[in-house]
């Protein structure tokens, strides 16, 4: 390939009236080879290649411009002539000195064609670092003084009839003197040269170049970038001080024979504070644990208040204001596993599990890039047991549900409390602050730091550059509107769904709790609203339900295509999956009218509600395993599969609320759970940037096996908890302690 890449270059550049002597020999050599490839144009190459530099006014026999090799038909523009010389000639320098030990290993950088590529092992990455080591020391003629750079070709190949346009990618080692533009039209050219191969002449379509992409050696920072770490240094300055000031503290209090500071507290901080309003955060700090007063499913954090701040303490604002960053106090909260009779403790067992099917989901689809045995893959996944992967989008219905049966639940006993007098300003206001300062750190990070962490044949160096200017979407929430291929954090989309469900939650809920028939009539109008519009899209754009039909399908990029159209128009659109929502706050309303009865229901109740609770979910999961998906059962499975799969899951957290729960109900509960899903927001905003930098960074093409990818899908999870611990210590743990300390100081005003 690359030998071919080299004459494709040295083609494109016009010969001049001299030839090279000294490569008379190697023309010679190859006559006999040259004679039996029928190709003229590689020919006249090697007898009068165009090295400027050895002119012997030798004129050429043939015209090169006659050539269709000549010509790049594919594109709009015309390489420099100048641009090409000086790459084509440093291409020729690599052949005079193939005897060089740096001419071997730029030679031995390039990528191979590998073993397997009925397998689908279509990834050759060659060696990025031995590439880029490379350098061609300058000769007493004045060639050379050039190094290696490391550049990937993506092409599309049909390898059979049953697997159509493949993605194939190949790891060159080229002069840094070429650009990608010349390699884009040399690779053309390679296909015309491979095309003149009798053995190829009936499979032109064979290849197609795509794209080509160089990778940077060296990386500055921009202005964004030095913003963001020096913004990110300012915490952790102040988390090592509030950690500073606590030491101190109960040092000088043991030393006084005084209760240590961490043990004084007058006010207990709640795991969720109600989010109803400023007066219910103030009465929640006075109980210990209050589970699930958040009203989002992915937000849990207990006792993320003020640590250790006394009603009649004497503590300076400074001193308070850097106390709310003491990771020695806020890991203690999160780390917490006391438990109270109020709390929905099967809740927090859902959310961990949850999201660790949606890390289990990306730890697969992430690694799909780099995968180089994608046919094994596709008989792997063309399994029963490999629909809970295929499915895995489902996971996060199970936080759309959660998110709304808490809003409900809590809303309404907040409201019977406050006799429907909701702070609604605070409503929002305590919303924002809660999931917007740590969420905005991960958007910049990802924006504009993230190219900077790595390097290798599969990283992105150019990750998230047209996408600068798209951080005001993401601060608003409404980054679901973006298109797939230009959102930069792929995952965002669910929390501005959840958001946006939360904006328009006061339309349905305090009609619910002061009357509850019309209530009840507006979320049912809701749901087949939403089933209707979603089926309505799904018949008229053919729209396949995501990952369906993979692995019966022969053209992948028309495939790819309708999957991702999928997405844009009803997988990540709030109007298409609010039908979780609705169904998660017919929970809330129910549970909240039960009143904490227990009990109450029969064992033929219990087996009926079981088994359709069992059917609903399964069905969907496993359902479509081989079925023929035409446009009639897609609209009928877009439309209700997710509101299904969520009556499944609602039944499981009703009889756990209820007392019928049994042993599922304890595994649930188990308090091991409490701080994993304390931990669930940061986790969930922070887990993809860790696949994807593994992933990004991998040097040579990874091979799927069942084995390995377990392995790293467990590697995945503890290393995102991890992250996440430290996260939160830092940006989510302190910004919730300032919000209680505000709180506190305006009713002590007031």
């Amino acid at each position: 390939m690359f030998s071919l890449i080299i004459l494709a270059v040295l083609s494109s550049c016009r010969a001049e009236n001299d030839a090279l002597n000294a490569f008379q020999e190697l023309s010679e050599m190859n006559e006999k080879w040259l004679q039996a490839t029928s190709i003229p144009e590689a020919a006249i190459l090697l007898r009068h290649p165009p090295y400027s530099y050895h002119s012997k006014n030798l004129a050429l026999n043939e015209n090169f411009s006659e050539f269709s090799l000549m010509k790049n038909e594919t594109e709009n523009f015309t390489t420099p002539e100048g641009e090409i010389k000086s790459c084509s000639d440093d291409m020729a320098q690599i052949i005079y000195n193939l005897k060089s030990s740096w001419a071997r290993q730029m030679l031995d950088s390039d990528g191979k064609i590998s073993s397997g590529i009925l397998r689908g092992g279509l990834i050759w990455p060659g060696h990025f670092e031995e590439c880029n080591s490379a350098y061609a020391p300058k000769d007493d003629k004045g060639q050379g003084d050039f190094h290696g750079k490391y550049c990937v070709l993506s092409w599309t190949m049909n390898i059979s009839a049953e697997y159509s346009k493949l993605p194939l990618s190949v790891g060159i080692c080229v002069p840094d003197s070429c650009t990608e533009r010349g390699l884009k039209t040399a690779g053309g050219n390679v296909i015309k040269i491979l095309e003149r191969l009798p053995i190829l002449k009936n499979h032109q379509s064979l290849l197609t170049l795509k794209e080509v992409t160089c990778k940077l050696k060296e990386k500055e920072l921009d202005i964004g970038s030095i913003i963001y770490v020096v913004f990110v240094s300012c915490f952790v300055i102040l988390v090592v001080v509030g950690s500073a000031v606590t030491v101190i503290h109960n040092l000088k209090k043991q030393r006084t024979g005084n209760i240590p500071y961490s043990q004084q507290r007058n006010i207990q901080i709640s795991e969720g504070y109600s989010d109803i309003s400023e007066a219910s955060a103030i009465n929640a700090q006075q109980k210990s644990y209050e589970a699930c007063h958040d009203k989002d499913s992915l937000i849990q954090n207990p006792e993320l208040g003020v640590t250790s701040i006394q009603r009649k303490s004497n503590n300076s604002i400074a001193k308070k204001i850097l106390l709310c960053f003491s990771a020695i106090e806020n890991g203690k909260k999160i780390l917490n596993t006391k438990t109270s009779e109020d709390q929905l403790l099967s809740v927090h067992g859902i959310r961990f599990l949850s999201l660790t099917w949606v890390i289990l989901g990306h730890t697969y689809i992430s690694s799909i890039s780099v995968i180089g045995n994608r046919i094994d893959v596709l008989k792997e996944m063309d399994s029963v047991s490999f629909q809970v992967l295929l499915q895995a989008p489902f996971s996060v219905d199970s936080f759309f549900l959660l998110g709304g049966f808490l809003l409900a639940y809590l809303f309404l006993k907040e409201a019977d409390r406050k006799n429907g007098k909701i702070n609604w300003l605070y409503f929002y206001m305590h919303r924002i602050w809660r999931l917007t300062p740590a969420y905005m750190v991960v958007v910049f990070f990802y924006i504009f730091v993230f190219k900077y962490i790595g390097s290798g044949p599969f990283w992105d160096d150019k990750h998230c550059d047209n996408n600068h200017g798209d951080w005001w979407k993401y601060l608003l929430y409404i980054n679901n509107f973006i298109p797939i291929h230009d959102m930069c954090l792929g995952w965002s989309w669910y929390l501005a769904n959840d958001m946006q469900f939360y904006i328009i939650s006061p339309l349905f809920l305090y009609p619910l709790w002061r009357w509850p028939p019309i209530g009840l009539s507006i979320l049912a109008s809701i749901l087949i609203a939403t089933w209707t519009t979603t089926g309505i899209l799904s018949y008229t754009y053919d729209l396949i339900p995501m990952f369906v039909g993979v692995t019966q399908t022969k053209d992948f990029d028309a495939y790819a295509t309708k999957m991702w159209d999928s997405f844009d128009l009803i997988y990540d659109k709030p109007y298409c999956r609010i039908a979780p929502y609705i169904i998660g706050v017919f929970l809330g309303f129910i549970l909240h009218k039960l009143n904490k009865r227990r009990n109450f229901m029969t064992w033929m109740q219990q087996i009926l509600g079981w088994t359709i609770a069992a059917f609903c979910s399964l069905s969907v999961v496993f359902g479509l395993y081989h079925v023929k998906m035409s446009k009639t059962t897609a609209l009928f499975y877009n439309s209700l599969c997710r509101s299904a799969f969520s009556v499944g899951l609602a039944w499981i957290i009703l009889i756990c609320e209820t007392g019928h729960g049994g042993f599922i109900t304890k595994f649930l509960s188990w308090k091991f759970f409490l701080p994993l899903s304390r931990l669930s927001y940061c986790t969930y905003l922070v887990h993809p940037i860790l696949i994807h930098a593994y992933y990004q960074a991998y040097p040579a093409a990874f091979h799927f096996t069942q084995y390995l990818m377990v392995t790293n899908f467990m590697g995945f999870l503890i290393m995102a908890y991890g992250i996440a611990f430290m996260f939160s210590l830092v940006f989510e743990s302190p910004l919730m302690n300032l919000e209680k300390l505000m709180l506190k100081i305006f009713k002590d005003k007031h």
